[in-house]
Parts: structure tokens; sequence; C-alpha cells
């Protein structure tokens, strides 16, 4: 009986998720609900959950999905991932601080966490951290821009913000040149690199 729960589970979860992946995110909560309503859901079913309500922008929701995930599972790094994931896009940058602390990403694993913690060191002010944390994510074979523009345009023009704080300039140009190439029309990237060349 055991196996079978198992085997159903995994199956609900597979509907689920391709029914996400073809981006029909009602008929990715309509296969999970049977499993939410049972008591104690699996947290694989609340993980699922939590995705599926961060890509309809309920963070609200998600962020209490993800953090059950964290209580019934406090060390599975996915689900403080995804919670740090849902506090950023929430702004929580603090809270988020502590998921990233948890995860402690190496910088040159180049990945979401890493992302997640350059966000984080950013937003707080630990402008060094910022830097070398979205350094690493532009190395050559990165998995979080490789073969990814717009999250690559999107870590040059957060860097470029960092060096523009710290007043480092030229090199901040170099990006802002990068992401105008990609993107003429970015008028962040306009703004910051005019005032790179006015400060410098």
């Amino acid at each position: 009986a055991e196996e079978l729960a198992r085997v159903s589970l995994a199956a609900v979860l597979a509907e689920a998720r391709a029914a996400l992946a073809r981006g029909d995110r009602v008929a990715a909560l309509a296969a999970i609900e049977p499993l939410l309503a049972s008591e104690g859901p699996d947290p694989a079913v609340l993980s699922l959950q939590g995705e599926i309500l961060e890509a309809q922008g309920n963070l609200t929701r998600a962020l209490a999905a993800h953090s059950a995930c964290v209580a019934a599972e406090p060390y599975a790094p996915g689900h403080r991932l995804r919670r740090a994931r849902t506090l950023v896009a929430m702004g929580q940058f603090l809270a988020a601080d502590l998921d990233v602390a948890a995860l402690a990403p190496a910088p040159e694993a180049g990945d979401e966490s890493v992302y997640l913690a350059a966000r984080v060191a950013e937003a707080l002010g630990r402008s060094t951290e910022a830097l070398r944390r979205y350094r690493a994510l532009l190395r050559p074979g990165a998995p979080w821009t490789t073969g990814e523009p717009a999250r690559l345009a999107d870590v040059l023009l957060r860097r470029s913000r960092v060096l523009v704080e710290t007043e480092s300039y030229a090199e901040a140009v170099l990006h802002l040149d990068e992401v105008l190439r990609s993107d003429p029309d970015r008028s962040e990237a306009r703004f910051l690199r005019g005032l790179a060349l006015v400060e410098s």
C-alpha cells in the first residue's frame, strides 16, 4: 500500500509539473488540490504548490507553502532556495539573508543560490560581497547566465549599479555597454552609463 501511494504521488506530481511547464497553472494547482487536502501533505506537494503560486504571482501564499516545507525538512537546500527566491521577490531581504546563509553558496557555483546571495548583499548594502557574487555569475560557463541573455543583462545591470555606488565607473561603463549592445533601449542602463561618464 505504501509503495502504491508513492507511485500515485509521483504520478500526480508529474502531471502537475507537466501542466506548469505548459503554463497551465490552474490545471497544475487542480492536480495537487486533493493531496493538499490530506492531513500533513507531503513536502514535495507543498513545494510544488509554492512554485505554482509563485508563478501565479501569489507570493504570500507561496511563502507560506515554502515555509511549511522548510519546517518539515529544515536541512533540504531546495526548500530554503525556493523560500529565499520568494522572499527576494517580496523585497524581504533580511529574512532571505537567513536562508541564503543556511545555503552557504560557494561563489564559484555560479547558480541561483549565488544570484540570490548577490541580490541580498546588494539590498543590504554589502557592496564588496555583492560585487564578488555578481562577478561569479559572469564567468564563462556559470549555470545561471550561460545561454540566458535576459539573466546575463540583469546581472550586468545589477553589478553596474553597485559599481556606480562604489565609484568604480570605468568597469560599470564596460558592463553597461554590453547591456546596451543587446538592448539599446534599456533606459536604466543609459542613465547609469551617463552618470558613470559624468562622475568619472
